[in-house]
């Protein structure tokens, strides 16, 4: 069985069920743990891992961006904070679920409504069955629906383009510009949380517009490059 996690424990597996702890690292103090726990009610179930799936088949790359670089969590976007990682890939590439679970929420990502330069996207959230929320974001289209049960490889939508180039000008934010330049305008943009996210006043378009994280936001680097090795021993 694959776990996912900077420091992980297996505490028990069987044919039937597991448990296992999983523990993100801090800037200080212990870190968050959580513990996932599941049942293995048929073969298929039984057989499968936690996470090895890669969202972004097409992607230009398999690799999560590292902390402070333009794209990772929590990048400092100087008037707010990216909660989440963006995986750059050319528009209509293929979105697969990461992991089985159940669509708990289908909506508008983005929208010229919202800010001018912005295309309309799509969000898809997904509880997972490692008990995590996940959050596939800046879709063009998806093709679950909210009480869809998903598994892991299943298409659930297309990437879609975020930013229309022709509206960013010198008073658009500094790393939309930077988007804009190297081309980077299709994306998928991702996001875990430990908890339900609902309603956030100050979150906004994958960005947050406050000083302390969500409640419940975690970093999605851990999940992802769990992925990223199961590619490599492919």
């Amino acid at each position: 069985m694959q776990v996912i996690g900077i420091r992980q424990r297996l505490l028990a597996v069987g044919d039937k069920d597991f448990v296992c702890i999983v523990t993100y690292p801090a800037d200080n103090g212990p870190g968050t743990t959580l513990v996932f726990s599941g049942i293995n009610d048929n073969d298929e179930e039984r057989n499968s891992s936690i996470m090895t799936t890669w969202p972004v088949p097409g992607s230009e790359s398999a690799v999560v961006q590292e902390e402070g670089k333009p794209g990772s969590f929590w990048e400092d976007r100087g008037d707010r904070f990216h909660c989440g990682v963006d995986i750059y890939a050319p528009a209509m590439s293929e979105v697969l679920a990461c992991e089985n679970g159940e669509v708990i929420d289908v909506g508008i990502a983005t929208s010229p409504e919202l800010v001018s330069y912005w295309d309309t996207t799509r969000y898809v959230l997904i509880k997972t069955r490692s008990n995590l929320y996940c959050r596939y974001a800046e879709l063009s289209d998806v093709f679950v629906h909210i009480g869809d049960r998903v598994l892991e490889g299943q298409v659930i939508g297309h990437i879609g383009t975020v930013i229309r180039p022709h509206l960013v000008d010198g008073c658009s934010p500094v790393y939309v510009q930077r988007l804009k330049l190297e081309g980077h305008i299709s994306m998928l943009h991702f996001e875990v949380y430990r908890l339900r996210p609902g309603y956030m006043r100050l979150y906004i378009g994958g960005n947050w517009f406050g000083s302390g994280r969500p409640e419940g936001l975690l970093d999605p680097g851990p999940y992802l490059r769990n992925a990223v090795h199961g590619i490599e021993k492919c």
